[in-house]
């Protein structure tokens, strides 16, 4: 496929790692990488790149405006990109800009570097971890007895926190419920059931981060032009064997190559992929003029 490459990392590159520690570049602020989570906006799906201690890369999540905050409007997505932005400019200057995101971080990803070109930046990775470039979104919402059919099945499965997480937050979400959300803001602010109602305000982030991806994809569907920064989408082994190796990336970026981790979707940020991960992103650095020694 033309502008994409496809590897299959199966082991840690040691020697990329090693060559940067040698040459003195270790936590060095050019190598900071900014981390744009999922649909939820947890930042702790990327625990696994944020503790090793002996990485070369200094890794910095990006935090998304929390729910309460968010509008809907055709102009929240570019609210939400400028915010991203903003973050990572507080950084100070650098000679390039690494971003990684993963599911819906990827397609925020791919929107803050569009917007950091266009303001003169320079992008040396733009790192996309197991998300297609056009997800499918069911828009129709469930009904009351599909809700309480899902929450049923998944109790049995022995999901009960999480289906209960799940029907609550659907039930907040609905327009008609303005005044319930602002009751379950007040509770949450006193720290009440600290684990239950964390679980329902991100599956709330979650509802309204949806509206945004489809506001995404519909510009998407009207671009024309491809992004040439360098791209590595990492792609999780669970993907069946007809689906596109690019995952249809390559129409909207001109500089990719396929990186294969193993694990589904809920997985891919395994320790194990971690290492993976990290090291695939040092050696791409490694290579950068960017990167310029002390």
């Amino acid at each position: 496929m033309t502008g994409m490459q496809l590897d299959d990392v199966s082991g840690c590159d040691v020697a990329a790692q090693a060559c940067l520690r040698k040459a003195g570049f270790e936590k060095d602020k050019n190598l900071t990488v900014f981390l744009l989570p999922g649909l939820s906006g947890d930042v702790g799906e990327f625990s696994s790149l944020l503790s090793p201690p002996d990485a070369s890369l200094h890794f910095v999540p990006i935090h998304y405006r929390h729910w309460s905050r968010l509008r809907s409007d055709a102009n929240e997505l570019d609210r939400l990109v400028a915010d991203c932005v903003g973050q990572i400019e507080s950084y100070g200057p650098r000679a390039k800009v690494f971003l990684l995101g993963y599911s819906f971080g990827a397609q925020m990803a791919c929107d803050v570097a569009r917007a950091m070109i266009a303001s003169g930046h320079r992008i040396g990775l733009l790192g996309l971890i197991d998300a297609p470039a056009r997800p499918q979104v069911v828009t129709v919402p469930a009904s009351t007895a599909e809700r309480l059919h899902r929450l049923i099945r998944g109790i049995r499965r022995g999901e009960t926190a999480d289906q209960l997480a799940r029907f609550s937050a659907g039930a907040l979400f609905r327009p008609q419920a303005k005044r319930a959300r602002a009751v379950f803001k007040w509770l949450h602010g006193f720290g009440l059931f600290p684990r239950m109602l964390n679980r329902i305000d991100l599956n709330i982030q979650m509802r309204f981060h949806l509206i945004l991806l489809n506001e995404w994809l519909a510009r998407m569907a009207s671009f024309d032009d491809r992004l040439l920064c360098p791209t590595t989408l990492f792609r999780g082994s669970s993907w069946p064997l007809g689906a596109d190796a690019d995952l249809g990336w390559t129409r909207y970026l001109g500089k990719l190559r396929v990186v294969t981790i193993s694990g589904d979707h809920g997985d891919v940020l395994q320790p194990q992929n971690a290492e993976q991960i990290i090291s695939e992103i040092t050696a791409i650095i490694s290579k950068s003029d960017g990167v310029l020694p002390h």
